[in-house]
């Protein structure tokens, strides 16, 4: 039996001077797409634990010294955000819980293409001698990534002379960023050096990138049992290693239907070993339950990371929405349950097939080497099962298109 598929993309397109024929644009890397993997957003306002030091920066910068030490571009106080741009996928400003001010290096604005930026906000000495030896610190965030930005959390004791730090926001990509996102660093080991004399650090670094916004900067509790749901994947999609094949969708036609692959990434947030750790996997169709599995059970120590993978769930074809919810037991009890389940749907059409259910989410221009040349830009349609007959195209293309 053969049926007509509508497609939908959205595509777009920018200064179309026809210098150039059919150039070819490479494909990002696979974080860079809007794509198969969904970074949960952080868990804010936790009822549990003591804070033992907290920043708002409604006065301004309290204390806190910018270092740059390369580049003309600062961490900078505001009340208003990046400034204006051309550029097609402007940076939003931060949606603080306490809107007064915040701080952020804007570096879609003030930045020069091939000019390198390492800037540094660096807190006061904080003394945590009276705060109980598990700590994290924890702030809200909004960041979107493109080439060469890194963001480092980082930790001194010695007045600044040497530095512990860790990176965070590595492949988040750019597209669907939840803001605001709340970001926590276990910062116990560090701390411990001497709890006295403890400096906070976000070090930003990048050559012309979209830049970093954060704000309500607290030291607190660091629960014992925090099992955390980072990520998750609804298929097998691996452009570096697997090329086109198993492109996520939103809507699949019936006779589209695919193995999903479901997969999650989990991180023990607390400072106790968890045991009996399983990722769960359920989901339930447009007529009823079409999968419940789990991973076997595993240990993590704290700050370990586990990439759980279950095959065997491919949607019956049933017409209408399946909700896939993933899930995290173990055997301790979870401190912080809200963090352990994400939900996501697909959907199963007649004859539509969809990557973005209709809002687009991300865009694509040449790079400034070839920015006024002609390009073709367009989505790929994986077909597993032969037979299918297109009769219609949906595109979105984006206002600044010329």
């Amino acid at each position: 039996m053969e049926r007509t598929l509508t497609l939908i993309a959205c595509l777009s397109a920018f200064g179309m001077q026809a210098q150039l024929t059919h150039q070819p644009v490479p494909p990002h890397p696979e974080y860079k797409h809007a794509g198969p993997a969904a970074w949960v957003e952080g868990v804010a306002g936790m009822a549990k634990g003591a804070s033992y030091f907290t920043e708002d920066f409604d006065n301004g910068l309290n204390g806190w010294t910018v270092n740059t030490i390369a580049g003309s571009v600062d961490w900078e106080v505001t009340s208003t955000g990046p400034g204006p741009t051309s550029s097609t996928y402007p940076v939003p400003s931060l949606n603080s819980s306490t809107p007064t001010s915040w701080l952020m290096v804007d570096d879609d604005f003030y930045g020069t293409p091939g000019v390198a930026t390492d800037t540094w906000l660096v807190s006061p000495v904080i003394d945590l001698s009276g705060a109980p030896p598990n700590l994290k610190v924890e702030f809200e965030q909004y960041f979107q990534e493109w080439e060469e930005d890194h963001c480092y959390v980082g930790v001194s004791t010695d007045g600044g002379v040497t530095w512990d730090e860790v990176e965070i926001n590595e492949g988040v990509g750019r597209d669907g960023r939840p803001n605001p996102e709340v970001i926590d660093v276990n910062i116990s080991a560090w701390v411990a050096n001497d709890p006295a004399n403890v400096q906070l650090r976000f070090r930003y670094t990048s050559i012309w990138d979209y830049g970093w916004q954060i704000d309500n900067v607290t030291i607190k509790d660091l629960p014992a049992n925090d099992m955390a749901l980072i990520r998750t994947w609804r298929t097998g999609f691996d452009f570096d290693n697997t090329g086109l094949a198993n492109i996520d969708y939103d809507i699949y036609p019936a006779e589209q239907v695919r193995e999903m692959q479901l997969k999650g990434l989990m991180r023990n947030k607390g400072y106790d070993p968890q045991t009996g750790v399983t990722l769960t996997f359920d989901v339930q169709g447009p007529n009823g339950a079409e999968f419940n599995s789990a991973s076997s059970p595993a240990a993590l120590a704290p700050t370990d990371e586990l990439e759980e993978l279950v095959n065997g769930f491919t949607p019956s074809g049933d017409i209408g929405t399946y909700t896939l919810t993933y899930g995290i037991d173990q055997d301790q009890t979870d401190d912080i349950p809200a963090n352990n389940t994400v939900v996501r749907n697909i959907e199963v059409s007649t004859n539509l097939w969809a990557q973005d259910d209709g809002t687009c989410t991300s865009t694509q221009q040449q790079g400034p080497d070839n920015a006024t040349d002609a390009y073709e830009l367009g989505n790929y349609f994986d077909l597993v099962n032969a037979g299918s007959q297109l009769v219609a195209i949906q595109v979105a293309v984006h206002e600044s298109s010329a």
